[in-house]
């Protein structure tokens, strides 16, 4: 029997749920970050020796995913494909949440006829309030989780409770309800509710999280276990970084890090499985200390001290080089809003310009990871270490025998070029990148085109009015290529371009596109650019291919948030009707994705009486706890953006994610 967890799958907006060639599927997570034949992975996959997940419980309950295919021969997938960055960095270029809830584009409305909100309405007229939320969201959640048995619906109502937060409204604590399943003999419920934790950001939480992640006999006790299981304490220690990227209070942040730093210089390297150490290293990266300079000079800053910390402990010989390779990851999301004068960027940055220099003892994976953490921290400006990262960036695009490092380049001089000011110097600089990229767009081969047009889009609008007419021209190349394109690729690379331009001329050529190409991917993208674009005379197009796609769940979920970002809200009936009815994991997924995504106060009764509703089945009452979820959550973007963004998904371990819905990463 397939495991069964209500852990689903949210920040990849351009892929099926769950169609791993060759494997079972696995409500875990429901979707990898690719196209249907691709997987993310590392160099080399789980490495020998290392447990697979436990094998489902025998009586209804589900302990992992299926593991019937572990070592399994199988086709290597293509782990170059745009796609695949694009499923993890998307959240912050499409901000589904700002758009659906600021929106005024309602169908039958007069800023719908005008073209624009109504300056009148209030901004928050979509957003379902606090007090709907505490007191008919929060105790339907806590019903279902008090009175069933389901993993599905319990895991479900696990993170949509720790994404509404604390209710005032009720006596006992969130935190109180969700601890409560650490101890349950299913795995997969345990590690839920360790994340939920984090995903609640319960600064109560953090000395049970810290004994979980360093197996210390009071953890041991509470599981009733001889040691804590290793998913459980890689778990843990993201929770532990999400409540730290959330609190305020630097002494609690500082014994979080110290926390991490322990566990990584304990006996946790000499484990078979990386996860655990990727996991703490990931979690430093969220948690920044404080930059203040004390009377003891800068060198006693927290800040410094934890890069310092970073940086000899990468000078160790004995990381597994799924571990080294996140280690530029965490490093350079610390370096954001530290004094450039402190040196730190450059001390880091030589390290990574060195990884790419060719060494052979340096691994593939971490050199993809230096490229990825050097556009995350480059400027595009003539101050000299400055021209050496660009220096060293090109210089790999062209020696690099590793596809994804020379894809990544495109991203990285693009991410560059995208902060330039709007001064001459910097525009300059941009303009060159530009060029480069507009060059790779029309003389490019293979998936070279793909790649530079998404860099296109990365890299956006310059805020400068001088280069007015230059976008002018990228704009027009980039629809010339949407037009030229044939191969599926090409056309949702160009179309997602064009979105993240927000190109509002692109309106039409998208649309010609939408009933040109039959391939579903390419026409998911499409829609999803036409509602990042405001092309609101593609509303009437999309609803037909949402109403057309019940049983292709890739293109369903990716024309629902285009809707949902061109405001439109009359096919969320049909969507609860859809889930109601959908029998595939797929569909599902995607119906509840759909909905979470541009649902609003108005989704949410109907959510809930399908949530309390028996007559439906298990899993689609574990959609519905999950769509709650989304459309109550108290952040902005999802959770685990905070991860998946910048991070080398070809460094991958299992607990970030299978491509069952194992992952962090695949946690709707």
């Amino acid at each position: 029997m397939e495991a069964m967890v209500a852990r689903f799958f949210l920040t990849s907006l351009c892929l099926v749920a769950g169609l791993v060639r060759g494997q079972p599927l696995c409500a875990h997570g429901g979707a990898y970050r690719g196209p249907a034949d691709s997987v993310p992975g590392g160099e080399a996959s789980t490495p020998p020796g290392t447990p697979s997940p436990a094998a489902p419980a025998p009586s209804g309950g589900t302990g992992g995913p299926v593991t019937a295919n572990v070592g399994a021969a199988r086709t290597e997938p293509d782990t170059s494909v745009w796609q695949l960055w694009w499923g993890y960095n998307n959240a912050a270029y499409i901000d589904i949440k700002r758009a659906v809830h600021s929106s005024d584009l309602l169908r039958g409305s007069a800023s719908f006829f005008l073209g624009g909100p109504s300056p009148n309405r209030p901004p928050d007229l979509l957003v379902p309030t606090r007090e709907v939320i505490e007191q008919r969201v929060v105790p339907a959640l806590l019903r279902v989780l008090n009175e069933e048995r389901d993993a599905d619906i319990v895991t479900g109502a696990l993170v949509a409770l720790a994404k509404i937060g604390e209710s005032a409204a009720h006596p006992t604590r969130m935190s109180e309800q969700i601890s409560a399943f650490l101890t349950d003999d299913n795995q997969e419920v345990a590690e839920t509710a360790a994340i939920s934790l984090g995903i609640l950001a319960d600064r109560g939480s953090v000395e049970m999280l810290t004994n979980l992640l360093l197996d210390r006999p009071a953890a041991r006790k509470l599981l009733g276990k001889s040691e804590v299981p290793w998913r459980t304490r890689a778990f843990a220690a993201f929770g532990l970084g999400l409540i730290g990227n959330q609190v305020e209070e630097e002494a609690l942040r500082v014994a979080i890090v110290n926390t991490l730093c322990d566990a990584l210089s304990s006996g946790l390297l000499e484990l078979a499985i990386p996860d655990v150490a990727v996991a703490c290293l990931s979690a430093l990266g969220l948690v920044p200390l404080s930059t203040a300079v004390t009377a003891s000079g800068v060198a006693a800053c927290g800040r410094v001290r934890q890069i310092d910390w970073l940086l000899a402990f990468g000078r160790r010989t004995d990381l597994d080089d799924h571990v080294r390779a996140h280690l530029p990851t965490a490093a350079a999301r610390l370096l954001i809003g530290a004094p450039a004068s402190w040196g730190l960027k450059r001390r880091l940055g030589e390290s990574w310009i060195e990884d790419l220099s060719g060494a052979p003892k340096v691994s593939r994976a971490v050199k993809q990871s230096s490229v990825l953490a050097l556009g995350r921290v480059g400027f595009p400006n003539d101050e000299p270490f400055e021209c050496a990262i660009r220096a060293a960036l090109l210089r790999a695009s062209r020696e690099s025998r590793n596809v994804e490092v020379r894809r990544f380049v495109f991203v990285a001089m693009a991410q560059i070029g995208s902060r330039a000011a709007d001064n001459d110097v910097e525009q300059k600089i941009a303009s060159e990148i530009r060029d480069h990229l507009t060059d790779r767009l029309q003389r490019g081969v293979g998936d070279v085109r793909s790649w530079a047009a998404l860099a296109l889009g990365v890299l956006g609008r310059s805020p400068s009015e001088s280069a007015s007419q230059v976008e002018l021209r990228t704009d027009r190349l980039l629809v010339a290529a949407l037009g030229e394109a044939r191969a599926p690729r090409d056309v949702g690379a160009c179309a997602i371009a064009c979105g993240m331009r927000q190109q509002k001329a692109a309106g039409l050529a998208l649309l010609k596109k939408l009933a040109e190409v039959s391939d579903d991917e390419a026409r998911g993208y499409i829609t999803l650019a036409l509602g990042m674009t405001g092309a609101t005379e593609a509303l009437e197009p999309i609803e037909k291919v949402v109403r057309r796609s019940k049983y292709r769940p890739e293109l369903l979920r990716q024309a629902a948030i285009g809707l949902g970002l061109l405001g439109d809200k009359d096919v969320v009936p049909e969507l609860i009707d859809m889930l109601v009815r959908a029998t595939s994991l797929s569909s599902q997924a995607s119906i509840a994705h759909g909905l979470g995504a541009i649902g609003d106060a108005r989704s949410i009764d109907p959510l809930i009486e399908m949530l309390g509703d028996s007559a439906t089945t298990p899993r689609a009452r574990a959609f519905a706890a999950v769509a709650l979820g989304i459309v109550s959550d108290k952040e902005a973007l999802p959770w685990n953006a905070k991860l998946s963004s910048g991070v080398n998904y070809r460094a991958n371990t299992t607990t970030l994610t299978d491509g069952r819905g194992a992952g962090i990463l695949e946690i709707l």
